[in-house]
């Protein structure tokens, strides 16, 4: 909305070491950060679909089960990895929008979820 009385909060992070094949670790996390990050713009177009009525429940629940299923194939893939935690908890907030009547604010909130867990990520 024009007018607002807002700011944007720039995001700084400190740097993180890698250890091991730092290559291979970085390609690796970095294409995790690059899913999750995906995965966030899709929950926003879906929470915004829903709220203008281009998305119906079945429409909406095969979206979502999308993204559940590439969280789920992100848990295989990185487990025992530093974000096995944190995807799993991002399944269950995902599991939680699946469970009845799917409404754009539950969407948002895996959507910030999302969004937190690659601001936060904390590699090592």
């Amino acid at each position: 909305d024009k007018g607002l009385d807002c700011s944007v909060v720039q995001v700084c992070v400190k740097p993180r070491r890698l250890f091991g094949n730092g290559k291979k670790n970085a390609n690796k996390y970095a294409n995790v950060l690059n899913t999750l990050y995906s995965l966030s713009r899709n929950c926003y177009n879906l929470a915004n679909a829903i709220d203008n009525f281009s998305a119906n429940q079945n429409s909406a629940r095969s979206a979502l089960n999308e993204i559940s299923f590439m969280l789920n194939t992100l848990v295989k893939n990185n487990a025992e990895s530093c974000f096995e935690g944190e995807i799993n908890y991002l399944v269950e907030e995902c599991n939680d929008a699946l469970y009845g009547y799917i409404l754009s604010c539950d969407i948002r909130r895996l959507q910030i979820a999302l969004c937190d867990s690659v601001v936060n990520a904390n590699i090592y």
